[in-house]
């Protein structure tokens, strides 16, 4: 067998090969094998049964290298192993980071869809809520009108009254008439201010007025009310000496005293409401104080803030007492911080409260004698058209022009206001928004595109934000709300003609 295994073993040169019988001969030997130079685990050894009639002879097989020198790698083989390993760990790692992208890829595919999903919801809750929106204030837009129509007229008819002759009894009526009209005017005014404030879309005016009359105003208006109740009013005002005009909100200003005020008269039974006034220049501005001190219910130390909250009210339940939305003062509190002041409240159960508001507004020169100019000014001479589909309301506004000895025009639709204007040439029109047919914005825009240059003023029920800004974008020169007072009414008269 030797040249066959000599021909097998002349392959593998750097081996040795050895074959034992049972016996321990050698039976066959290639390279000539040293094997004490090897540990055991270095030795290959395999048992042979050569001969399958005699199973109980062993032979043993043993391979090793033919010398101790060839377990250690050359250099060469070292470098190969070590670029096989690199390259075997850079494979290693490009399928990892392969199969990490494709799981991210994956999980990002997966992310996309459902923030692809997520986006659609939001669109469609997004056009859900600019509907909602919209329905919102076409709603209040529609309700203000609807509500300040007939108020107007009451309101406008009672001022009107106010210059007849009347006896005791219908004098103390017109005035619980009047005073019970603003006070639903006020809950309206509210709801549409807590609104625009909260949006945002609340804008101070900037009119020349006086605060301490404005003051006066109020309480003169809600006296009548706390006669009633047997209440007696207490001031400073005959104290007042010389009283400065500024300029801002005047409608803002009315309506936190009107608010202070009313509240003082609504929640007092008995004793006194004392109402004191105080202004001052501070830094070229007129800082001016109100304090209302009642002998009224009275409030909880620990209710204080609760009652600057909206819909809050200490009275509430089917046993109410009093009447009230919950509304007054949480407006109040949001108009005194829009003017960059300050409101506060003192207060025990039982020992009435006292409210203060401190508010700044910019001065202006003495206006008495221009004021008293504008007073009697003569407008007889002024063309004016009244475009309003409500015979009530036009009638009203009509009764009022007349005290400047106007007699206005009148049109009920827009068809036929165009046609007034294209024969006649009208220095003011007062132009109802809501009306049958055209509304007031197309007659406007129509009116300013053919030319005509006369002073028109909107004159709404509607009283939203929207509807304003839409006023003045088509055209008005101004946009007046209803009702609105007769002093307030020519004072815009002032504005426009000299």
């Amino acid at each position: 067998f030797k040249n066959q295994f000599d021909n097998i073993s002349s392959k593998q040169n750097i081996f040795s090969v050895q074959i034992k019988d049972n016996a321990g001969n050698i039976f066959y030997s290639y390279n000539n094998p040293k094997l004490k130079s090897f540990k055991e685990d270095q030795i290959f050894t395999q048992l042979l049964k050569p001969i399958p009639q005699q199973p109980g002879v062993t032979w043993k097989f043993e391979f090793i290298f033919s010398s101790k020198s060839e377990l250690r790698a050359t250099a060469s083989q070292n470098y190969l192993l070590a670029l096989g390993v690199f390259l075997s760990m850079l494979t290693g790692l490009l399928a990892y980071f392969y199969m990490l992208a494709k799981r991210r890829s994956q999980q990002y595919m997966i992310m996309n869809q459902k923030l692809n999903g997520l986006n659609e919801e939001l669109e469609i809750e997004r056009i859900k809520a600019e509907d909602a929106s919209t329905a919102k204030t076409q709603f209040l837009s529609h309700m203000s009108h609807e509500i300040r129509t007939p108020l107007s007229a009451i309101l406008s008819i009672s001022e009107i009254l106010e210059g007849k002759k009347l006896s005791g009894s219908e004098k103390e009526f017109l005035k619980l008439m009047q005073n019970s009209s603003q006070t639903l005017l006020n809950l309206v005014n509210n709801i549409l201010n807590i609104d625009r404030i909260e949006s945002g879309k609340i804008e101070l005016a900037e009119q020349v007025f006086s605060p301490f009359i404005a003051l006066q105003k109020i309480v003169e208006i809600y006296s009548q009310a706390a006669q009633v109740k047997g209440l007696k009013i207490i001031t400073n005002f005959a104290e007042v000496q010389d009283p400065r005009v500024v300029v801002g909100d005047i409608s803002r200003t009315e309506q936190i005293f009107t608010n202070i005020v009313s509240n003082a008269v609504k929640f007092t039974e008995v004793g006194t409401i004392t109402v004191i006034y105080g202004e001052k220049e501070v830094n070229g501005e007129l800082q001016i104080y109100v304090s209302v001190a009642d002998t009224g219910l009275g409030i909880d130390p620990s209710q204080l803030e609760i009652i600057f909250e909206r819909f809050k009210q200490l009275d509430f339940g089917i046993t109410k007492k009093h009447q009230g939305s919950g509304l007054g003062l949480a407006i109040t509190k949001m108009l005194v911080q829009l003017m960059n002041g300050t409101i506060g409240v003192e207060s025990e159960l039982g020992k009435g409260a006292t409210f203060k508001v401190s508010l700044r507004y910019p001065t202006v020169g003495i206006q008495d004698n221009i004021e008293n100019e504008r007073k009697y000014r003569d407008y007889s001479h002024l063309n004016v058209l009244i475009v309003d589909d409500n015979l009530l309301n036009r009638k009203i506004l009509g009764k009022i022009l007349s005290k400047k000895n106007i007699t206005p025009d009148f049109s009920e639709d827009g068809a036929d206001a165009i046609l007034k204007c294209a024969s006649k040439s009208y220095d003011l029109i007062f132009m109802d928004v809501h009306m049958p047919g055209k509304d007031g914005f197309e007659i406007v825009q129509y009116l300013r595109k053919i030319g005509n240059t006369a002073i028109i003023l909107g004159f709404s029920a509607d009283a939203t934000k929207e509807s304003v800004e839409r006023g003045i974008k088509v055209g008005m020169n101004d946009y007046l709300t209803k009702p609105i007072q007769q002093e307030t009414l020519f004072a815009i008269f002032s504005k426009y003609f000299l």
